[in-house]
């Protein structure tokens, strides 16, 4: 993945190295598979894309199940490789800026002097 975290909506890339040729399925989930995208590469990596969803919150998966082309010659190796990768949501959307009464933005440590 070219970053760990994400703004809904984000779109992310995803290097996908694989020791031949096939087709996949990219899901995004957490308790459940929130989207996928299918793609196919003749070659042993690619770079795919998929979109964040919009309503994810937290943290996530990206995970890729592969598999080998019916015509490929790495007969000798597994035919299905599969890889999971956590990223989370930034939280940007759901933090709040304070600003004191003269419009500055508040320091958390001058505040809490303040409080006590």
């Amino acid at each position: 993945m070219n970053k760990s975290d994400f703004k809904n909506g984000e779109t992310t890339e995803l290097l996908i190295k694989a020791p031949y040729a096939g087709t996949g399925l990219i899901c995004i989930e957490r308790d459940r598979v929130d989207t996928y995208k299918w793609f196919t590469s003749s070659e042993t990596s690619s770079v795919q894309t998929i979109q964040i969803p919009g309503g994810l919150e937290g943290n996530g998966y990206v995970t890729v199940m592969y598999t080998r082309d019916y015509n490929s010659s790495e007969i000798f190796m597994s035919p299905f490789c599969y890889a999971a990768v956590p990223f989370s949501i930034s939280l940007e959307n759901k933090t709040n800026k304070m600003d004191d009464a003269v419009g500055h933005h508040a320091d958390c440590n001058y505040l809490h002097c303040m409080w006590q």
